[in-house]
């Protein structure tokens, strides 16, 4: 059995704008620019994809304007899109997950240190504040944090007036007997969850509206013949990419199907696109708050597919092959990469299972063969790469294109008739 799994790579492979860096260089444009100027070539001509192919490979076609007017919209509204904007270090999705988590762990951890330890401390009346009062906060109270306190000031958790004072939004302050004597955290996370949902929104309207569109615009499909024999194939991206360029035998028997891992973006109605973090963060605070935000939460709750590789139980008897294409494996999909080489470790089937991972480079392997490592080991990735069970296969070679044939459906019908 071949199984396919894709990452984002997959998406940049056929010239998408599906990168982090494309995505938000594209999203700024449409935010510093009126809607009647934006045209296919001053939107893709921000993608790193444009001088790559995609300009080749896709027609040109008008945008649908009111939906780009309500994406332009949210925008401006959005605070975690704001604040992505302004974080240049975010290249991968993965440093974008890593951001999420940093705005939690930061900012709820600086709150709690500077208010409820120092202002609020219940065992002292003295230090709750009156609700009738202003109270300011000097520079140095933050720790003289400039980066933390800019965090703060992006999410409207403190404001800072003309003379450099800061106070915490009142909205967060629990007022008891015309005093205010705690920070109510619940309520600041509501306020990050909710604004994180609304930039899924945004997120769902770029696919929508972005992205899609090229799918139905390609000039030429190429060889739509070359994951033929795929059995299975597994997404971590919410496009149904592989189904417009490529079919396979299942395709062919009725019973082709994609696995959304981290949800779906539809062409129209509702998603359940997962963003978000891998663990909850180390807070000294009710930690229930910030569950909604970690991706397994998302997964359950918005009916993901999460059996993964629990179907296959029933093949005990084949041969496995997997195929890793555009993913990154980076210990945040962990969870999913040791679930593939467990199973292929596994001493009860007693049949061979191949592992491949594609690069398109010498720096892109090396990188894949770090991930590797960090997650499973050393000692297993050599051992598994010496027996040839672990086998790197660069995109486009012939050993790539050779390892999904179908040996009957090519004996029927030749390369040549497809």
């Amino acid at each position: 059995m071949k199984i396919l799994i894709t990452g984002n790579g997959f998406d940049l492979y056929h010239n998408l704008p599906t990168s982090y860096n494309d995505m938000i260089e594209i999203l700024s444009h449409v935010v510093d620019n009126k809607v009647e100027l934006l045209d296919f070539e001053a939107i893709y001509s921000k993608s790193s994809q444009y001088s790559r192919g995609l300009k080749e490979k896709y027609q040109v076609f008008d945008f649908d304007k009111p939906k780009i007017t309500e994406l332009k919209d949210l925008l401006e509204q959005n605070v975690w899109f704001s604040y992505f904007r302004k974080e240049l270090e975010i290249e991968t999705w993965i440093d974008f997950e890593k951001k999420i988590e940093h705005v939690l762990d930061q900012s709820l951890t600086l709150i709690y240190e500077l208010y409820k330890k120092n202002l609020f401390d219940k065992s002292s009346y003295s230090c709750e504040m009156r609700a009738d009062s202003v109270t300011r906060i000097e520079f140095k109270d933050f720790g003289n944090k400039i980066v933390l306190t800019e965090l703060l000031k992006d999410f409207r958790l403190i404001e800072e007036n003309w003379n450099h004072e800061f106070t915490l939004n009142e909205e967060y302050l629990v007022k008891k007997h015309h005093y205010y004597i705690d920070v109510d955290f619940d309520k600041i996370s509501e306020f990050l969850l909710d604004e994180l949902g609304k930039f899924k929104l945004i997120f769902k309207l770029y696919f929508q509206n972005i992205v899609y569109p090229l799918l139905e615009s390609v000039k030429t499909q190429g060889e739509s013949d070359v994951f033929y024999g795929v059995d299975r194939h597994f997404t971590f991206n919410y496009t149904p990419t592989f189904q417009h360029f490529y079919r396979t035998k299942k395709d062919a028997e009725g019973k082709g199907k994609t696995r959304f891992l981290h949800g779906k973006i539809p062409l129209e109605g509702e998603s359940n696109v997962v963003l978000g973090i891998n663990e909850v963060p180390d807070v000294e605070i009710n930690k229930t708050s910030i569950i909604p935000f970690t991706k397994y939460f998302q997964k359950l709750y918005n009916r993901c597919d999460i059996e993964f590789l629990t179907e296959f139980s029933e093949y005990q008897n084949r041969e496995f092959e997997f195929f890793w294409f555009g993913h990154s494996l980076d210990f945040s999909d962990k969870y999913y990469i040791d679930e593939v080489f467990k199973f292929a470790l596994n001493e009860e089937n007693s049949n061979e299972t191949k592992i491949y991972v594609f690069y398109h480079s010498d720096s892109s392997r090396g990188t894949l063969y770090t991930n590797l490592i960090n997650i499973r080991g050393q000692e297993e990735i050599v051992r598994l790469s010496q027996i040839n069970v672990l086998q790197f296969v660069q995109i486009d070679s012939k050993e790539f294109k050779e390892l999904f044939k179908d040996s009957e459906y090519y004996m029927k019908f030749g390369r040549s008739n497809v």
